[in-house]
């Protein structure tokens, strides 16, 4: 019976076990419980009369989530710029959200409470401002003024730095645990005054954009109407340029004349390409090369110059328009490819650069081997204190160059003994990519050398960024030396060894989609690149200004020189270079002399590709959108390369260019040819002889599923869904199993009690 009894709980247990994750959820708990806020008053709060524009976020300038400082020492360092219209005012003011924590196990004879306690050190551009003190549990807001005085920036880069170092030395008096949370809605008041940007071309990208800048801007690339093929390519130029100076940071939209609306106006920057009669509407703007019967007129200017201009926009002078022309093809092209370098020199005015020659407008400045420290503008640096400090160093790499394998940043340094060797030590970043650390010891205590790679891969056409993350740990928390002895230097004999070469073809000769952006980035300057582009169609030209900027920012050459043509009028010289293609089949008319050597060719006058290589041939509906990507080499040379952008309609089209320019996609690309529908990506390998496999009827849900012995890629792993009816019929026969256990327990008993 006793047995029995067992087995009937035994049973019933692993029955409700079954049972119990259908009704309800289950959440994996954290490891360390929260520690408990005390409740608080009602918080200080900003003074309803500071202007909303004023503030600043502690969230906008990196702390994105509440930074916890512990005790007994920690910092946090926020570094950020402001925008460059920002004049600032007096009555600067920091508004600290902050939650202070503390526990204590000692309660003595004296019935002695939690001992309480803490600072926290704050400086603003390296200055000590305010030191607060903790002497109470929960939230509150700290408001606290920033004088005149140390509102200008002490950086070369022009950022200003909030440093936050808490002191919570009773933690080692006593046992206790300080922890003080910085809220990301803390926030700066800046009153400030707008003012117009400086209007320079040598400091391009700015004021368009600004590296150092937690304010986002936006820029479009304007291009007439009805662009010539010249136009329409100096326009991709503008496109690609602006995109690799701000390394892909703001990439301008393309529009044109029609398309631009008063709110456009009010809310862009805004870059004209074009010949200047294209512009008529916009010649209110003081203009630093004034217009004059549809020409642009200057005693300097000569025929053919081209013409790169500043000004600021008439409605809103903290927004600048720029004007990219020449008052033929000739000079438009010197100026459209002069821009595209980044680098540009003022003519007598830094509004205005008049280029006579492209070669002679962006020569590759020649630079050392060997740069230290001292020669690049830095002299002794050191940082002092615990924590992570940083140090920048800016070195200038010419466009069009790059380096060899041995190129390496000798660093000379040394540093406190007083620190953890064990647990302090050194990052190196290059670009914001880490290409080295370092350990302490006792020897680089007396004075260190350390050499790291400067990877190819890492450095960048013009300025580079060095950065050197130190972090100092003292050996006792608890020492009255951690706050006085802890310290590193670094000495300006150190050096960038950095041997300089013009940049070389590299040539694929497999041809796969899963090797884009190869071969079309093959030259620095992708000259062996040409755009081929249907004529009348400014949607698909603003997908192949996208296609253009994104292997643009991908190369380092002194300018852009690829090349432009509509499908209708193609230039003999364009049959020497790779092309991209781009647009509906049929409204590309050069088309029909590559047709034989496309993987998957498209009927005369059809957008839908003529799948093959199975013995059922499938429909696809009329209307069907689809986009293609097609990867094959041209009849008149095999060594060239050919990659067709291609669309049923114009939203299978912008499906097929997003393949290529969103990275999650791009990684899936294989083969030869590809269907994509939506974020959906289907390929095959032509070449292999099996056709494509009708990848199309497999992209479009109407269509019937191929046969079994037909496997098509997935495009994505999808994990496998239980049908709807799986739990309701466990948790039936979970019922009907005890019912009919308990009535064997019952009869059983009964049996017993004979």
């Amino acid at each position: 019976m006793l047995r029995r009894i067992t087995v009937t709980i035994v049973t019933l247990v692993l029955a409700f076990s079954i049972l119990a994750p259908l009704g309800s959820g289950v959440y994996a708990q954290s490891g360390t419980p929260p520690a408990p806020t005390p409740a608080s008053a009602e918080l200080p709060t900003v003074p309803t009369l500071i202007s909303a524009e004023d503030l600043v976020p502690l969230a906008m300038i990196g702390l994105s989530s509440p930074e916890v400082l512990h005790g007994p020492y920690d910092s946090k360092r926020l570094r950020f710029g402001l925008p460059s219209t920002w004049e600032l005012q007096s009555g600067t003011e920091l508004y600290l959200h902050l939650n202070a924590y503390f526990s204590n196990s000692r309660r003595g004879a004296e019935g002695i409470q939690a001992a309480n306690g803490g600072t926290l050190e704050v400086s603003f551009n390296g200055q000590l401002i305010a030191t607060v003190v903790f002497d109470w549990i929960g939230e509150r807001t700290v408001r606290i003024p920033i004088p005149d005085e140390v509102l200008q920036s002490s950086r070369s880069d022009g950022r200003h730095e909030l440093y936050l170092f808490l002191n919570a030395a009773i933690d080692c008096a006593y046992d206790n645990q300080t922890a003080i949370t910085v809220q990301p809605d803390s926030q700066f008041y800046f009153p400030h005054d707008i003012r117009p940007p400086d209007l320079d071309l040598s400091l391009l990208p700015r004021p368009i954009y600004q590296l150092d800048s937690f304010q986002t801007e936006s820029v479009v690339v304007v291009a007439p109407d009805n662009p010539s093929r010249e136009e329409l390519e100096a326009a991709y130029l503008a496109v690609g340029g602006m995109t690799r100076m701000t390394r892909n940071a703001l990439v301008p939209e393309l529009l044109f004349v029609n398309e631009i609306t008063p709110q456009i106006m009010a809310e862009n920057h805004i870059i004209f390409v074009g010949k200047p009669a294209a512009f008529r509407s916009f010649v209110t703007a003081e203009w630093p090369v004034p217009f004059a019967g549809g020409q642009l007129q200057h005693p300097a200017l000569q025929a053919d110059d081209g013409v790169i201009q500043m000004t600021l926009n008439p409605s809103n002078d903290t927004l600048v328009w720029m004007m990219v022309s020449g008052n033929d093809e000739k000079g438009l092209q010197k100026a459209a490819q002069a821009f595209s370098s980044g680098a540009l020199r003022t003519s007598g005015r830094p509004d205005l650069a008049l280029v006579s020659d492209v070669e002679a407008s962006v020569t590759i400045a020649d630079v050392p081997d060997d740069r230290t420290f001292s020669d690049l503008g830095y002299s002794v640096q050191t940082a002092n204190g615990f924590g992570v400090h940083y140090f920048d160093i800016k070195f200038y790499v010419p466009p069009g160059m790059t380096t060899s394998e041995d190129a390496y940043l000798r660093l000379r340094f040394n540093h406190s003994a007083m620190i953890d060797f064990a647990r302090s030590g050194m990052l190196v970043y290059l670009n914001e990519q880490i290409i080295g650390s370092a350990r302490f010891d006792e020897n680089t205590a007396k004075g260190g050398m350390d050499d790291f790679v400067l990877p190819r891969y890492a450095l960048l056409p013009g300025v580079n960024r060095l950065v050197i993350a130190a972090d100092l740990i003292p050996t006792d928390y608890c020492s009255n030396l951690v706050l006085s002895n802890l310290w590193i230097t670094l000495t300006p004999d150190s050096l960038i060894h950095l041997p300089l070469m013009p940049m070389q073809f590299a040539l694929m000769d497999f041809r796969n989609l899963g090797n884009y952006p190869n071969p079309f980035v093959a030259s620095p300057t992708l000259s062996s690149l040409a755009f081929i582009l249907p004529p009348g169609d400014p949607q698909t030209w603003k997908l192949g200004a996208a296609l253009s900027a994104d292997l643009a920012r991908r190369r380092g050459g002194a300018i852009l020189e690829f090349g432009l043509a509509f499908a209708d009028d193609v230039p003999e010289a364009y049959r020497q270079r790779d092309w991209i293609m781009i647009g509906q089949p049929s409204k590309l008319p050069v088309l029909s002399e590559v047709g034989d050597a496309l993987p998957v060719p498209f009927p005369p006058g059809d957008d839908i590709a003529a799948e093959s290589g199975l013995q059922i041939t499938y429909r696809i509906p009329p209307g069907t959108s689809l986009g293609y990507l097609e990867l094959f080499a041209p009849l008149w040379d095999s060594q060239r390369t050919i990659l067709g952008v291609f669309g049923s309609t114009p939203e299978g089209l912008s499906w097929a260019a997003n393949a290529l320019l969103d990275s999650a996609l791009r990684g899936k690309l294989n083969g030869n040819f590809a269907v994509v529908r939506e974020e959906r990506l289907f390929t095959a390998d032509t070449r292999m002889g099996l056709g494509s496999g009708n990848l199309a009827a497999t992209a479009v849900p109407d269509v019937t599923s191929l046969p079994a012995q037909f496997i098509t890629p997935s495009p994505v792993e999808q994990v496998a869904q239980k049908p709807d009816w799986i739990i309701p019929a466990i948790a039936f026969s979970s019922v009907l199993a005890l019912v009919v256990l308990a009535s064997v327990v019952i009869r059983s008993a009964k049996r017993d009690s004979l």
